[in-house]
């Protein structure tokens, strides 16, 4: 990348249209939702997928009164999850991945915090939210021995783009699960 706005502008791209196109499979995927209230009892189910803040923020408004975990998402809906656990993956501030050009555009010193994420989702897996965060804990830490190119103009960014960063870190929040996937334990 030749300067920090073209590192920002491919880095806040792809999630930010991923994003905006995963909005209207969502609202479909709840609108036509079905009500399953057996669906949340963990006794019952083979594998529990997490919930988005931004799944639970439409939930609360379309579903009032009905959790979250008793909502069993039509194909469309559950291929908008995907996208939004995707999209929260990409916008990690780490490394190689497009939440890590972001940060990286924002500040020269941001292999600090590539650093610490990666450590932070270790800590995910230890406690038992989801063991795929070891693996992606490990893969970030091993990305950041990687060698980055360097930025030839170095020039801040504009307002507007800091303006899509916040925007970023935003979608990044709605769509971040601690446990996107859980397989409860056999009852013997």
């Amino acid at each position: 990348m030749r300067t920090n706005r073209v590192l920002f502008d491919v880095g806040a791209s792809g999630p930010i249209v991923g994003f905006v196109f995963a909005i209207p499979a969502l609202l479909y995927g709840v609108l036509h939702a079905k009500v399953v209230p057996g669906l949340a009892n963990p006794a019952h189910a083979e594998i529990i997928y997490g919930t988005p803040l931004l799944l639970r923020l439409c939930d609360a408004v379309v579903h009032r009164g009905i959790s979250s975990d008793a909502l069993l998402l039509p194909p469309i809906g559950r291929a908008a999850w995907v996208a939004l656990f995707v999209t929260s993956l990409n916008l990690i501030p780490a490394a190689q991945l497009d939440g890590g050009h972001i940060l990286r555009s924002l500040n020269a010193r941001a292999h600090r915090i590539s650093v610490v994420l990666p450590l932070g989702l270790l800590v995910l897996g230890t406690l038992k939210y989801w063991e795929g965060w070891y693996i992606w804990g490990g893969l970030l830490l091993i990305m950041q021995f990687l060698r980055v190119g360097a930025v030839y103009d170095p020039a801040p960014l504009d307002a507007k783009r800091r303006l899509i960063a916040l925007l970023a870190l935003i979608i990044f929040v709605l769509c971040f699960m601690p446990s996107p996937i859980l397989v409860p334990p056999s009852s013997p």
